[in-house]
């Protein structure tokens, strides 16, 4: 089954994440990594590390090893 997230909700996701990424010491300009297929929780982490400032290095481990 198919779940519809409004743009409250969203926003709400969003900042739960980035004060976690805060409460985990992560600051504006830090590298951020994270392991994940493409998903939409991957897309609100995304949002989190970008919030704060912090620069996303996304690794889709489902991708072959270089």
């Amino acid at each position: 089954s198919r779940s519809v997230v409004d743009l409250g909700e969203v926003r709400d996701l969003v900042d739960r994440a980035a004060a976690r990424l805060n409460d985990l010491d992560v600051v504006a300009g830090e590298r951020v990594a994270v392991v994940s297929a493409a998903t939409p929780a991957a897309t609100i982490v995304s949002f989190a590390v970008w919030r704060l400032g912090a620069v996303l290095v996304p690794l889709d481990p489902s991708l072959p090893a270089a």
